[in-house]
């Protein structure tokens, strides 16, 4: 089953992907496959210049907590397998 997320960069340096998970939205780092990230930053980046939200389904598994090098802060990683963006 996917996890609805979406791409929404913000001024502070934390990471620019967010999940739906626990009646709650949270900032996730994404992991996996270069080739399947690469894609799924030039596509929500490319949605936002359009001026819009990216819409995304993912695919994949909550692996772990990882230290965000930009803040020092701990965020949840997503390992992504596949996604779609409506």
């Amino acid at each position: 089953v996917p996890l609805v997320g979406r791409f929404n960069p913000c001024r502070c340096p934390a990471p620019d992907f967010e999940i739906y998970a626990r009646g709650r939205w949270q900032r996730i780092i994404v992991d996996g496959d270069e080739a399947i990230i690469d894609d799924l930053i030039e596509q929500a980046r490319a949605a936002e210049e359009q001026g819009r939200l990216a819409s995304l389904r993912l695919w994949g598994r909550l692996d772990g907590s990882a230290d965000y090098a930009e803040t020092a802060i701990e965020y949840p990683r997503f390992r992504v397998d596949r996604f779609e963006i409506e």
